[in-house]
C-alpha cells in the first residue's frame, strides 16, 4: 500500500478505536503535517520508506524552512502512519528501527516559559473590552484552557456555589469531550470574579457564558501580547507558591497526580475546602475598576460560597 493512501486507515482506525481516541482537533493536525510529507513520500509504498527516506523528508522540509519542533512532529506523524499498517495479529508489517542519528533532524530547542506577570495581566485588562476581558480575567483567575471557555454555557457557571462545571472543549471542529478524563472537574472560583461574571451576564441565562469566538479571543489575546496557554502557567505559578494542596492544585489545573497519591489521596472531594483556600490564595492579580465588585456585591458572594 502507498503511504498516501494507508493515512487515511491509520486516521480512521485511531479515530474509532476505544483506548484514546484521536479528536477532531488532532487529526486535523496529523492531517497538516503529513501533507508536509507528501512531496517527499506521497508516491512510496510503505514497505520503501526508511531511515534513508525520513532523512530526505528532513533536508526537505529544512529547505522549505519548516521550524524544528514542525520537523519533528511531521516525523513522528510518518512514522505512526508506517506502523499503523498491521497484520492480522495486530502486529506491524513494517517494523522499523529508525536511526535518528542518520535522520539527523534539527534538535528541538526548549522554548522560555513565557508567564505574564500581574502587571501585565492587569493592563491587558484595562484596554479591553466586554465580554473578551471577562475571559482574559477568568482564564488567568481558574487555568482552564482556551477551549474549556469557549465550550461553557451559562448553565455551566454556578454563582451560588462559586464555580464553573468544565465538561467539554470547543475548537475549530467542534465541541468535543475534554483534553482528558482530569479535565472534567468543577473550578472553584475567587468571589471576585463570581461577582465579575454576574455583572457581565447583566441577567442573561442562556446561550454561551462568554459571547467569543475562537478568532476573537486569539485576536485580543494578540493585541495585549499574552498568550492564552501562558495564563494557566501563571495561575499554576500561583497556586504552587501559595502551597496549595498538590491534590486540590492538580485538579482545578485539570491535570493527573502521579503515584500514591492519585489513588488514596481525595482532598479534592472536599468543597468547603476548596471554596476556602481559593478565595485565601485570591487571584494574583488585581481586577481593574471595571470589574471590581462593590463591598456589598462581594460580601454576597463570599457568604453565597460559604
Amino acid at each position: 500500500m502507498k503511504f498516501s493512501e494507508q493515512v487515511d486507515v491509520y486516521l480512521a482506525r485511531s479515530a474509532a478505536r476505544k483506548r484514546s481516541p484521536l479528536k477532531p482537533t488532532s487529526i486535523a493536525a496529523v492531517r497538516s503535517q503529513i501533507r508536509a510529507a507528501l512531496p517527499v513520500l506521497g508516491h512510496l509504498n510503505l514497505e520503501d520508506i526508511n531511515s534513508g527516506t525520513l532523512k530526505d523528508l528532513a533536508a526537505f522540509l529544512d529547505r522549505e524552512k519548516y521550524s524544528a519542533s514542525s520537523i519533528h512532529s511531521i516525523l513522528t506523524a510518518v512514522k505512526q502512519v508506517v506502523a499503523s499498517d498491521l497484520d492480522a495479529n495486530g502486529d506491524p508489517k513494517h517494523p522499523c528501527k529508525w536511526n535518528n542519528d542518520f535522520i539527523d533532524a534539527r534538535p528541538v530547542r526548549e522554548r522560555k516559559k513565557e508567564v505574564p506577570t500581574a502587571t501585565e495581566i492587569q493592563d491587558a485588562l484595562a484596554v479591553l473590552e466586554s465580554p473578551i476581558r471577562e475571559f482574559m480575567a477568568t482564564q488567568a483567575a481558574s487555568g482552564c484552557r482556551l477551549g474549556e471557555l469557549l465550550a461553557l454555557n451559562v448553565s455551566d457557571f454556578d454563582s451560588r456555589g462559586g464555580l464553573l462545571r468544565i465538561t467539554r472543549t470547543l475548537s475549530r471542529h467542534g465541541e468535543t469531550s475534554t483534553k482528558t478524563e482530569a479535565g472534567n472537574r468543577n473550578v472553584d472560583l475567587h468571589p471576585d470574579i463570581v461577582s465579575m461574571l454576574k455583572i457581565m451576564l447583566a441577567g442573561r441565562t442562556a446561550g454561551r457564558l462568554f459571547s467569543v469566538t475562537i478568532d476573537g479571543a486569539r485576536g485580543a489575546f494578540n493585541r495585549v501580547g499574552i498568550k492564552s496557554h501562558s495564563l494557566r502557567h501563571f495561575r499554576y505559578t500561583h497556586l504552587r507558591k501559595a502551597n496549595v494542596h498538590p491534590t486540590i492544585h492538580y485538579y482545578w489545573i485539570g491535570h493527573v497526580l502521579k503515584g500514591m497519591a492519585a489513588i488514596y489521596d481525595h482532598t479534592e472531594e472536599d468543597i468547603k475546602l476548596r471554596q476556602r483556600i481559593v478565595r485565601e490564595v485570591g487571584l494574583g492579580f488585581t481586577l481593574p475598576v471595571f470589574a471590581a465588585p462593590q463591598p456589598a456585591e462581594r460580601q454576597q458572594a463570599i457568604e453565597a460560597t460559604a
